[in-house]
């Protein structure tokens, strides 16, 4: 699937209500050093905020959580603090009552979250950072055949390709909604620099569906994003938070 059809603009958190057409994908794109408050967040968030044993961590949690029901509830007309989350049996949060489908990931200072009505919807984002514990990374999650498409690249191509198989094959876990239950082998996908994003190959009873559409971006320098989704031609849009007063950004 080429990316051909994503489209970007700068987008705020606050607004008028925002709809969505059958095939569209809404990927925000925020800074997880935004000032941000609980006052929008219920006592299980609140709660969760509270464990963190580090500061850092449970200020970029209140902005994350704070940030997903400000976008949200634009979508669902209401107040950012009106709505409930449901969680589905392997953890995967939804609306209680139903609405719109969404997936949030993030990755050191950034959020993304991704919005539709598709049925199926995951998304990953990840910092793009060379380590040496990639490499046994890559010998112990990816398929021999993902292995072979990695093992001639080198330098950065080698990096890029990590980073572009690792968030597909993490959008696409997402989308099943058994995060680190599935066994990330099972699937193939692509992810030499400049190929266009795919399934090729899923084992069992169609869990992992081949006919699922990818989509891979780079939000911004530094980082790596896919979706993976039911919908047959995404059109994903990628809105950018602009910073708010107080952040680092």
């Amino acid at each position: 699937m080429s990316n051909e059809s994503i489209s970007e603009e700068i987008a705020r958190l606050d607004g008028a209500p925002v709809s969505l057409a059958p095939d569209d994908i809404h990927c925000w794109l925020f800074s997880l050093e935004s000032d941000a408050d609980h006052e929008h967040l219920d006592d299980a968030e609140r709660d969760r905020a509270r464990r963190f044993h580090f500061d850092r961590d449970r200020r970029r949690f209140i902005a994350g959580h704070d940030s997903i029901r400000r976008i949200l509830s634009r979508y669902l007309d209401v107040a950012p603090g009106d709505f409930e989350f449901d969680v589905e049996a392997q953890g995967r949060p939804t609306l209680k009552g139903g609405g719109v489908n969404f997936n949030y990931s993030r990755s050191e200072e950034w959020g993304l979250l991704a919005v539709s009505d598709a049925a199926i919807l995951g998304a990953d984002i990840e910092t793009v950072r060379m380590s040496d514990d990639l490499i046994d990374v890559a010998r112990r999650q990816f398929s021999p055949a993902e292995q072979a498409a990695l093992n001639p690249l080198s330098g950065d191509a080698w990096t890029a390709g990590f980073y572009n198989c690792w968030t597909r094959k993490e959008a696409v876990v997402k989308a099943m909604g058994v995060g680190l239950l599935a066994p990330l082998d099972c699937f193939d996908v692509t992810l030499t620099p400049g190929d266009r994003p795919e399934i090729l190959r899923a084992e069992g009873d169609g869990a992992v569906a081949r006919d699922w559409a990818l989509r891979a971006f780079s939000p911004l320098d530094g980082y790596c994003a896919a979706i993976a989704t039911d919908l047959a031609a995404p059109n994903l849009h990628v809105l950018r938070v602009k910073p708010q007063t107080g952040s680092r950004y």
